[in-house]
């Protein structure tokens, strides 16, 4: 009698029909199949904007330095069986005595295929794109498909990312992806991986040791047991290839017998914390570009110890004497955007999982909106410093100016297989069919072609009389000037 009560107090139970409850897996389904699409989307569209832009700007012949002509050089005499001596850093100038970057014989199989400058910016746009697809990945997860969306977005427009596309390739391209993987597989816990993917930075470049160093502390704090022990290994493995690498490797290569770069930080005042502090926060440029590059993770992520990673990169660029690695230019800022990115997103998660005595609902309303404001302080950085990648929407990035016509004609009076001894005008453009040399430089021998570009060659003060200024150079060789025109010059080598 109470059960047939109960059973006719009770409201009937409504099953929704098949049909309903489908739809509503089906769109769950989908919802989780374009989320999963969201960073392939957001790498791809990425890949497609730098390659335009690398590869438009070599065509405009606006090669900022001489960096992308020295690796395709030494690519290039690797893949012809020679050991990588690059002419532009001097006679017999072996590139393995400069940096200690063997992943760029990873290069090699490329240049048997293509040969071409451009591959090298192919592969660094490759490079970036792969980090950005990492980096969303981990921001859907942690913010959902939009905001993690606009994260990527964020990071992959960020101003450190830009300025590397535009001083074209460096092998600090190949720690992008190995730094997104290892830092990605941190936050989600998984030491393993992390372990795996922060090891082989040591081979991108010297100082990446003292990184991996930093990676590996922090899983030996975050992580319990033997892991632990794995994180101060690859701590230990991190200073121990730092230190082979510029005590051992780099002075066994280098004609001088030492490390290039060691005679640009003040060793003498190291000791001395009031002398680190001054170098690290003066001048106020210095301060400017930390601000820049943590604005990136729209400041939430100097709440993640992810932060840390960036210290060592920040410290031999501020401790060191040489003004263009303290600012914002160049490609000494790539590196730290993923970490700051990262970082931002640790920081997130954090919030999310670790409410306190906060309401748990308005804190992950909070970190919801979190990574959002990071991206729009990247994006608004960007915009404000009009930075490159603004020109993708100028008419005038996709006409030619006569002067490029100038410029290949230049370069085609020079002959296959001879020698050109150039300023960073042409060198890059140079460097696949001759023998090339930076002007100026002590021990070059006397070349068979002479290019200098008053404009865009570097110069502050650039020669009046170009046959006189390459006689000076040279003594007892004489030129004569077959070619000038818009700042072009071009000598020929006189016979006899």
């Amino acid at each position: 009698m109470t059960a047939d009560i109960v059973d006719a107090a009770a409201p009937p139970v409504q099953e929704r029909p098949l049909a309903g409850r489908l739809g509503d897996a089906g769109r769950r389904l989908a919802a989780h199949v374009n989320a999963r699409r969201i960073p392939y989307a957001v790498g791809a569209l990425t890949l497609v904007v730098y390659l335009v832009m690398s590869v438009r700007r070599y065509q405009l012949l606006r090669s900022p330095s001489w960096d992308l002509g020295i690796f395709d050089q030494a690519v290039r005499n690797m893949a012809a069986g020679r050991a990588p001596i690059v002419l532009i850093k001097g006679v017999g100038y072996n590139v393995f005595g400069d940096h200690f970057h063997p992943v760029i014989t990873l290069l090699v199989p490329l240049y048997w295929v293509f040969g071409s400058a451009i591959s090298l910016l192919v592969v660094q746009c490759l490079l970036i794109a792969v980090s950005v697809v990492v980096i969303t990945r981990l921001a859907v997860e942690i913010c959902g498909p939009y905001a993690g969306g606009a994260v990527g977005v964020a990071y992959a427009i960020s101003w450190g990312l830009q300025s590397a596309v535009v001083a074209q390739f460096h092998e600090v391209a190949f720690a992008l992806p190995l730094i997104a993987l290892s830092l990605a597989a941190l936050v989600r816990g998984r030491w393993r991986a992390c372990l795996l993917w922060a090891a082989p930075m040591v081979f991108v470049k010297e100082d990446l040791g003292l990184t991996v160093a930093v990676i590996g502390l922090l899983v030996a704090l975050r992580s319990r047991g033997s892991q632990r022990r794995f994180g101060a290994a690859l701590a230990a493995w991190g200073v121990v290839w730092f230190v082979v690498a510029v005590e051992l490797v780099l002075p066994a290569v280098n004609a001088k017998g030492v490390w290039d770069y060691q005679s640009q930080l003040p060793w003498s005042t190291l000791t001395d914390p009031g002398a680190v502090l001054r170098h690290l926060f003066s001048p106020g440029e210095k301060i400017h570009t930390a601000l820049l590059v943590f604005a990136v993770g729209g400041l939430v992520a100097l709440r993640s110890p992810i932060a840390l990673v960036t210290l060592p990169t920040f410290g031999w660029r501020f401790l060191s004497d040489v003004p263009a690695y303290w600012g914002t230019d160049w490609h000494y800022s790539a590196i730290l955007m993923p970490i700051v990115t990262i970082a931002m997103l640790d920081a997130v998660k954090t919030l999310r999982e670790r409410p306190g005595r906060a309401d748990p609902e308005v804190l992950r309303r909070y970190a919801s909106v979190a990574a959002p404001i990071a991206a729009a302080f990247a994006v608004t950085f960007t915009v404000v410093q009009q930075l490159p990648l603004t020109e993708l929407a100028q008419p005038s990035f996709y006409r030619t100016p006569g002067r490029v016509a100038v410029g290949q004609a230049v370069l085609r009076q020079v002959p296959a297989g001879a020698s050109v001894e150039s300023d960073e005008g042409l060198l890059t453009y140079l460097v696949e069919q001759h023998d090339t040399y930076w002007m100026g430089r002590a021990g070059n021998p006397p070349p068979d072609y002479f290019v200098l570009d008053a404009r865009t060659g570097g110069w502050g003060d650039p020669p009046k009389d170009v046959l006189a200024y390459a006689e000076q150079l040279h003594p007892g060789t004489r030129f004569v000037k077959i070619f000038e025109q818009d700042g072009y010059t071009l000598l020929q080598r006189a016979d006899g």
